[in-house]
């Protein structure tokens, strides 16, 4: 009796040790494989998509134009002022008008060309402004037709008096006029004076255009 109650015991401890290496070698590989995936996450960078090259050369043609836009406002304040009196100077930009468009043809990007502009302020000093080009200034009066043609007169005298004066000043600094004298009927349907200067790599292009206020200052830069 007592050899076969020895046998049975044996078979059973036998046969329980397997269980315990199982699950042991299940647990050490659980604990592997959890090791192996953290240590993958941090090892292994995220990579964000590169940029297109479309979207790259639309940001590099942002930060051209940009550059030739301060350019611009940076040398319209280094130009003779307007022959005037005047309150106060503010720069603005500038889309290039119609009659500008000739001079933009052949480039292909807005980074080729940049405007910019002098607006000058003189309604509290208009009587002033218009005795300092030599003119009188007429206030409209319905109960004084003759203002209405004295305002007239000096207004179609106002191209030609800056012409005059502020075209001879940019002459001496070697701007060539590209109107005739005294002006031409462009753009906005004003008289516009246009003085034109090569700077090497780039065309300089100085617009004046006036009007009752009695006119505006605008610097064009294109690159050659």
């Amino acid at each position: 009796m007592l050899p076969f109650k020895h046998l049975k015991n044996n078979n059973f401890q036998t046969g329980f040790a397997p269980i315990w290496i199982i699950l042991l070698i299940f647990l050490i590989g659980g604990i592997f494989v959890i090791g192996r995936g953290n240590l993958l996450s941090r090892s292994v960078p995220v990579l964000s998509p590169s940029p297109s090259s479309s979207t790259a050369s639309s940001e590099s043609a942002k930060v051209k134009s940009q550059s030739l836009y301060d350019l611009c406002k940076s040398e319209i304040q280094t130009l003779p002022k307007l022959p005037f009196v005047y309150e106060s100077v503010i720069t603005t930009g500038s889309n290039a008008d119609l009659y500008r468009k000739d001079r933009i043809k052949d480039k292909k990007s807005f980074s080729d060309y940049a405007t910019c502009g002098l607006m000058y302020s003189t309604i509290k000093v208009i009587e002033q402004t218009y005795a300092s080009l030599g003119l009188e200034y007429y206030e409209y009066s319905k109960a004084d037709p003759s203002t209405r043609w004295g305002s007239y007169t000096s207004l179609k005298q106002l191209p030609q008096k800056i012409d005059n004066i502020y075209g001879a000043i940019l002459q001496k600094q070697g701007w060539i006029r590209q109107t005739k004298e005294g002006g031409e009927i462009l753009g906005y349907g004003l008289p516009t004076l246009i003085y034109y200067k090569d700077m090497g790599d780039k065309d300089y292009y100085i617009d004046v255009v006036v009007g009752p206020t009695p006119a505006s200052l605008y610097l064009m830069i294109v690159k050659k």
